[in-house]
């Protein structure tokens, strides 16, 4: 079945009502991360789903280091010897929470605007890969390709299982190109991604000793006051100018004013662009946390610190071939007549894994949407259709050179 670009769009708009009740679905299915239960449910419904293009889907489990299981779901078409393979990557895990009240799938008819936890990231994006792969299918460009699917269980945490299987499908298949279904951007409006930040993870515990702080203040020693003071002096190891930030977020210790506490606990994420410079930091924070700054000379006790963690996520930095792939992409995009972009971002995903790996990678080719990762998150599902045209087209025409 030919088609021209018009013809082509026409008949992706045809999709989107399927699209909508398809994305409803999964929106509405709580899968966070630590939610795996809510993820299984997702990949049944991408079983479905994937299926019914007859493509050989699995749903895969691994065990991260504390033996808790993880879902992960591989969807393929034949695969054929000599034909370029694409790797379309998404996956089924979101931020929010069980207990979160942004459970629902929202939709205004008028402007066309979704809201609901996930409906831009990822599981807009999910909705696109099964569109494209629905209409490569029908318009039997499916043929010249091996098409393969890979929607991680725990992208949100840095995929620390969902990696062994990504690194898998890299080393057995070797894609020539690797599209991955995060929100586009809405600044500017349809934004892909030619680079994003690498991201670090660290679990920072002290450790004192506790005492009545009004009768025995003399007899303790505060690991919060230790905390309190490796927290600003890793905070200043932030540079702007070169790319390089550490946030403090989870913070606990004992929950008594009147004690002092013997215990407190951090959690550090760290963004980068350049790896080696942000090793370097990483190591002045082993020695921040190899050292007490609180004692008590009348006991002659200091603070004990643990530290754990480090990189989660590669950055994935800007390269010539990335920049003529958005390029190529945005012209098509134009002569569709669509918004569309390129731009940086500082949020990891599994692109920064697989372009990792040497593979040529394109990121936010999913819904265009906003507010990710918040109780506002949004989603223009008027470029599903977009979306899917547009890697439709350019699959129609791809040279492997």
């Amino acid at each position: 079945m030919k088609m021209n670009k018009s013809e082509l769009l026409n008949k992706t708009k045809e999709f989107l009502p399927k699209a909508i009740h398809i994305l409803k679905n999964l929106v509405e299915i709580n899968s966070w991360t630590q939610n795996q239960e809510g993820v299984q449910k997702v990949a049944i419904e991408c079983e479905k789903l994937f299926s019914t293009l007859d493509f050989e889907t699995k749903i895969s489990v691994l065990k991260n280091q504390s033996d808790k299981d993880f879902f992960h779901l591989t969807s393929q078409n034949q695969f054929q010897e000599n034909k370029p393979t694409i790797l379309f990557i998404a996956h089924l895990d979101t931020v929010f929470p069980l207990e979160k009240e942004f459970t629902k799938f929202e939709f205004d008819s008028k402007t066309g605007i979704a809201k609901g936890p996930g409906v831009a990231d990822i599981k807009g994006g999910i909705v696109v890969i099964f569109g494209i792969l629905k209409f490569l299918q029908d318009t039997k460009i499916a043929q010249n390709f091996n098409l393969q699917v890979f929607l991680s269980g725990d992208e949100e945490i840095g995929s620390p299982t969902g990696k062994v299987i990504l690194n898998e499908i890299v080393k057995i298949q070797k894609p020539d190109l690797a599209l991955v279904f995060e929100a586009g951007r809405n600044k500017p409006y349809g934004g892909l991604v030619t680079a994003r930040k690498g991201v670090a993870h660290y679990y920072v515990k002290v450790f004192g000793k506790n005492s009545h702080s009004g009768n025995a203040f003399e007899k303790g020693i505060s690991a919060v006051n230790e905390l309190a003071i490796k927290i600003l002096k890793i905070s200043d190891l932030t540079d702007l100018e070169k790319g390089i930030t550490f946030n403090f977020g989870l913070l606990k210790a004992i929950n008594t004013a009147n004690t002092v506490s013997d215990y407190a606990e951090a959690e550090i994420d760290g963004r980068f662009w350049n790896e080696e410079l942000f090793l370097e930091k990483e190591q002045k924070i082993r020695e921040i946390c190899a050292k007490s700054f609180t004692q008590n000379p009348k006991l002659e006790i200091e603070t004990r610190t643990e530290l754990s963690g480090g990189i989660t996520m590669p950055s994935m930095l800007e390269t010539e071939k990335r920049n003529l792939l958005a390029q190529k992409l945005i012209k098509l995009g134009k002569e569709f007549g669509f918004q569309i972009g390129e731009t940086k971002s500082g949020g990891g995903s599994d692109a920064c894994n697989c372009a990792k790996l040497g593979i040529l990678t394109i990121d936010a080719l999913g819904v265009v949407g906003g507010k990710l990762h918040t109780e506002n998150e949004w989603a223009d599902l008027k470029t599903i259709p977009e979306r899917i045209a547009l890697v439709v087209e350019f699959l129609k025409n791809f040279d492997r050179t």
